[in-house]
Parts: C-alpha cells; sequence; structure tokens
C-alpha cells in the first residue's frame, strides 16, 4: 500500500509513503513501512528522484533497494544561484538493505 503527498513550486517535493506486508492466515502482517519514493524539483534546474524496490528475499528476509538519481537543466538564472543549484543536485549512490521479518 502506497500513500503519496506534494507540495511547493518553485521547490517542490513529493513524498511517498509505503507499507509492506505478507499474507498470513488471519489476513495480512506488517513487514515494514516508511518512506519510499521522493520526487524533488528546485526552480526546474535540479531533479532530484529517489525510488525504493521491496523483494522478498525469504520467509525471513526482505530486500530493499534505494536509487537516488540527479538531473541537473541549466536555467538562465544568475550564476551564484546556478552554483547552489548544481552543488545540491547530486545523486547517492545505490544501496541495499536486508530487513529480518519477524517470525
Amino acid at each position: 500500500m502506497s500513500v503519496a503527498g506534494g507540495t511547493g513550486e518553485d521547490y517542490s517535493t513529493c513524498t511517498s509513503f509505503a507499507a509492506v506486508s505478507r499474507p498470513t492466515t488471519r489476513g495480512f502482517a506488517r513487514v515494514w513501512q516508511g518512506v519510499t519514493d521522493v520526487f524533488q524539483r528546485s526552480m526546474d534546474a535540479c531533479l532530484l528522484s529517489t525510488t525504493w524496490q521491496f523483494r522478498y528475499v525469504s520467509a525471513r528476509s526482505l530486500s530493499a533497494t534505494r536509487e537516488r538519481t540527479a538531473r541537473f537543466v541549466p536555467q538562465g538564472f544568475a550564476p551564484d544561484l546556478l552554483r547552489s543549484l548544481r552543488r545540491e543536485c547530486t545523486p547517492a549512490p545505490r544501496r541495499v538493505a536486508r530487513i529480518a521479518l519477524a517470525p
């Protein structure tokens, strides 16, 4: 299940919150919950995208992979503002985490 919300104009953010569950004999059990995908836009010059992918590895483990990409689009702003936007517009290394599941 996922819920998303966003705010802003020149500097905007859209954030998604997700809950990962697994079926049980009594319905569903929550496995993980938290912030997932985040899309940020700074003055239409810096576009940051952070996405998560979840995969069941076993009955006791979940794999969560985070990827963050950045795209800089030069705009007609003052040089010091462009430098600041470019400095903030950096991707992050791919991150994979294992999440232990309760029995």
